[in-house]
């Protein structure tokens, strides 16, 4: 092809690319809204449809993709659907060197995994996850992530010391920071002192626990208000447990009233 005519068509390609490009954006950005929302039927017909549509060349949009549909099938009870798209994830990423998508997949992995109960192969995703987050050593939340995972293979394995290192390394690592893992993390922590006799510590790891949850997410504060309550009660506590149990129940009315956590408190 001639330059003149490269030249002469060049804004023309650059809008289609532009264009293009906006397409996948907001594919990507639909696939994630449905996740947050909980569409689970959405989201896996959406993934599918995109992947059918894209080229099968290594590309963030198609790890997206295959991210997303695997999620959906592993909330889908379809254990075998989702372990293959989080492997096709976990290939895509790796081909095209994204550390942050890696470890993304490592994580899924890791989870899907346990949840299929092949600890083995659960167990190897947990090691190289905490081996690439700390290498990396730029995403906070994945190497919080990755120390929680290891404290719950610990759990498995009946190694509480260790089990308690790993959480605490976690909390270590995330600080002052405030997210969802930094909850699992104090809870887990918790659940191992329980475990030895130390109500009261537990108790304050679950105080701290229930001060950062989301002032908005009244549902996850009535949770984390019932394990509060139940160390408080191990403790002897007895008071301060049923004022913490009563503003549990309150929240949990409040927010729709989930059965389970009706029934336990």
């Amino acid at each position: 092809m001639h330059r003149l005519l490269l030249v002469a068509l060049a804004p023309l390609l650059w809008l289609g690319a532009h264009g293009q490009a906006d397409r996948v954006a907001d594919d990507v950005q639909r696939l994630r809204t449905l996740r947050t929302e909980n569409k689970l039927d959405s989201l896996r017909s959406a993934a599918e449809t995109l992947l059918k549509e894209l080229a099968p060349s290594p590309t963030a949009t198609r790890y997206e993709a295959e991210w997303h549909l695997a999620f959906a099938l592993g909330q889908d009870d379809d254990p075998l659907g989702a372990l293959e798209h989080a492997q096709n994830a976990w290939l895509i990423a790796r081909d095209l060197k994204d550390t942050t998508r890696i470890l993304g997949s490592l994580y899924q992995l890791t989870k899907l995994n346990v949840e299929g109960r092949h600890y083995e192969e659960a167990d190897r995703f947990r090691r190289e996850h905490l081996a690439v987050a700390r290498i990396y050593d730029k995403d906070t939340i994945q190497l919080a992530l990755a120390f929680n995972s290891m404290g719950s293979m610990h759990s498995r394995m009946e190694q509480p010391d260790s089990e308690a290192f790993y959480y605490r390394e976690g909390l270590r690592a995330l600080g002052d920071r405030k997210h969802l893992v930094k909850q699992a993390l104090l809870a887990n922590l918790a659940t191992v002192l329980s475990a030895q006799g130390e109500h009261d510590a537990a108790a304050d790891l679950l105080k701290q626990a229930v001060e950062d949850v989301d002032p908005d997410d009244p549902r996850n504060k009535a949770w984390a208000l019932n394990s509060l309550g139940q160390s408080l009660m191990h403790a002897g506590r007895y008071a301060e447990a049923l004022a913490v149990l009563n503003e549990s129940d309150s929240l949990n009315n409040a927010s729709g009233g989930a059965l389970d956590l009706a029934i336990e408190l």
